[in-house]
Parts: structure tokens; sequence; C-alpha cells
């Protein structure tokens, strides 16, 4: 035989009962509104960790100099276009040896795009050619030396640049940027350059 206890939780408020930490049994519960935080746009957002500095350029135009390799490549391998980041990091002061793990941004249409160093879609490109024959072995082999030519470990004491992408397009304007410079757990919230 089984028992059914039913409690009803019908007639319920916001309301703090006496004793609570409220100011007595009528008083609402009320809590101020959160506003998404303004757009903050594309541009230069800088953090810090462990003692070193970097700044991120959220995107970085695929027409950068410093892409020019990268995006090349990529058209060779006919790859769909890439949102690129790139960071500047000066680890001189910093503790740890860096890796520039990733870097997240959410846009002012709630959306969250997630860049990863380069050389993941550098070995995704790669794939395109075939090492069975020689024209596309060398086109491989170039993908080989451009992935190592951008894989970063910073040490302390040291500065660099890292190259950050991902497929595909930011969905609206960047509005919060985070970085994780040393392994997925390692997450920090870059602001917004002045000017």
């Amino acid at each position: 035989m089984a028992t059914l206890f039913l409690v009803s939780a019908c007639g319920g408020s916001n309301r703090n009962p006496e004793g609570s930490g409220g100011s007595g049994g009528d008083s609402l519960i009320q809590s101020a509104p959160v506003a998404p935080p303004a757009a903050a746009g594309p541009g230069i957002y800088t953090f810090g960790y462990e003692g070193a500095a970097g700044s991120i350029l959220v995107p970085t135009p695929a027409t950068d100099p410093r892409l020019i390799e990268i995006e090349s490549y990529r058209k060779l391998a006919g790859a769909a276009p890439a949102t690129y980041f790139i960071a500047d990091v000066n680890n001189m002061a910093g503790t740890e040896t860096l890796n520039m793990y990733r870097a997240i941004v959410t846009t002012d249409t709630g959306a969250q795009f997630e860049a990863s160093n380069i050389g993941h879609l550098v070995d995704e490109w790669r794939e395109a050619f075939s090492v069975d024959n020689a024209e596309d072995r060398e086109k491989y082999n170039i993908g080989v030396n451009l992935n190592n030519d951008n894989m970063f470990y910073l040490k302390p004491g040291a500065k660099g640049t890292a190259i950050l992408a991902a497929e595909g397009e930011l969905d609206g304007s960047p509005s919060r940027v985070y970085v994780s410079p040393q392994g997925a757990m390692a997450e920090v919230e870059a602001t917004k350059a002045a000017g």
C-alpha cells in the first residue's frame, strides 16, 4: 500500500517571511534588472594573466599582412572563409608558459564564437591534398610548415604573436571577449582598449 502526500503551494508570493533578513512579512523581494553589457564593437581588447600582458584584435581582417600566407593556403585548399583574431603577448614579466589556447567572443545578438590556434584549421585545409602525388604532396607540406610556424608556446621573458581562428563569421558585433592564455581553465576577460 502506497501513501500519497500532497503539499499545497497555492497562494505563494515573493514576500520575505519575518526573520529571513527582510524588513517584515509584507516586503516584496525585488532585484534590480540586469542590463546586458553594451556592445563594445570590433577593435583591440587588452588582457593580463600571471604577469603577462596582451592585446587581441577582434576580429582581425583577413587582409592583415600577417595573414597573407594563411589566407593564400586557405584559398589554395578551397576552404570556406575564416574569422581571425591576432593576439600580441608580452610575457617579459610573466611567470607561466602561455599557449593562447582560445578566444571566445560573445556578440550583441547573443551569439558565442570560439576560436583556437590557427593550426587546427590548417590541419583541416591540408586534408584537401593527397600525399600520393608530388604536386599535392608539396601543397600538403606547405600546410605542415605553416602549422609548425604558427605553434605558440611563449616562455616567461619572451614576446610573441598568436593567430587564432575559426570557420565562419561573427554573428553580430563583439560585446565581450574572453581569452585563455594558458589552457582551457585559465580564462580571463579582455577589455576594449580606449580609442
